[in-house]
């Protein structure tokens, strides 16, 4: 029984990272999106 908790909190762990890790890398990639998008309008303007 508690081997089977211990899984289940691995799990939940290893979730929580992955959700935190992917936020990261769409936050840089809204970023960028962003800066790049400000560049064009400044630069067709």
């Amino acid at each position: 029984m508690n081997m089977i908790k211990k899984l289940i909190n691995y799990r939940l762990f290893l979730h929580v990272q992955s959700v935190k890790y992917t936020s990261k890398i769409l936050q840089s990639i809204y970023k960028m999106l962003f800066v790049n998008s400000f560049k064009c309008e400044v630069y067709l303007a």
